[in-house]
Formats: C-alpha cells, structure tokens, sequence
C-alpha cells in the first residue's frame, strides 16, 4: 500500500512578511476607525446646530415647507450617523440605510423647491429614481449573510 505524505516547507520569511501585512492592515484599520469617528463627531455637532437653527426659526415663525426642510435634513444627518455607527460595530456599510439616506435626501429636494416649480421631466426621473430605490430598499434585506441590515 502506497501512502502519499505531503511536506509543508515553512519558511520563517513568510511568517515575517505575514506578521508585518496583519500590522500593516491593523494600522490602517484603526487610522480608519479615527476618520470614521471624525466624521461621527462633524455629523452631531452639525446635528445639534441645525436643532438651534430649528428651534429659533419656529420662535420666530417662519414658513412651514422651511421647517419641514429642516426636519427632513436631521433625519438625513441621523441616518448618515447611524451608517457610520453600523461601520463602526461591524466594519460593514449597511445599503439599506444608505437607500434609506437617498430616498430621504431625493425629497427634501424636492419639497425644497416644490413639487409644482420641478419641471415634469426631472419629476419623472426622480420618481424612476425613487422607485428604483425602493426596489433596492425591498431587496437589499434579502442577502442572507449581509449583518448590516439586521441591526435595529
């Protein structure tokens, strides 16, 4: 009976240059964590500013589609922090928050100018636009593996 053995030469270099790629990687990691907390505290501090800006428009009463345009921008910044907080935990960009974002975004605009100042072309394509990131939004969850889009 003729037995095969397999001999697996270890070289020490490949140990080394493994070791200084996990360093290497370590590092980049965590310059990344930084700029992603950079970013978490530039989106809070914008949040709370936008939250005094609000609550003195509503002291002086202005217009209510401005209010509402405020409102829907700190929904915008709170998703935007919720998608750098997923990052965060599990090193994973969440697409369903990201479609959340763009949807959110995509009406803000056009409540901004208003429904009947948006020429009927480019209110056609943000619709598709919008449809389309719904079906996106629906399907995006269905990814089995993707531990993003479980979080609550």
């Amino acid at each position: 009976m003729i037995s095969k053995m397999t001999v697996q030469h270890h070289h020490p270099e490949s140990s080394g240059l493994d070791n200084r790629r996990h360093a290497v990687r370590s590092a980049l990691d965590l310059v990344q964590d930084l700029i992603v907390l950079g970013l978490c505290a530039a989106l809070f501090i914008a949040m709370l500013i936008k939250l005094v800006h609000l609550g003195k428009s509503l002291l002086r009463g202005t217009d209510f589609s401005q209010v509402l345009a405020d409102i829907l921008f700190i929904l915008v910044l709170i998703e935007l922090f919720r998608l750098l907080l997923i990052y965060l935990e599990e090193h994973l960009i969440s697409v369903s928050t990201m479609v959340e974002v763009g949807i959110v975004a995509t009406i803000r605009e056009v409540l901004l100018r208003g429904a009947l100042e948006v020429d009927w072309r480019q209110m056609l394509v943000l619709c598709g636009f919008i449809l389309t990131l719904g079906v996106v939004l629906r399907y995006a969850g269905f990814e089995g593996c993707n531990r993003a889009n479980r979080i609550e």
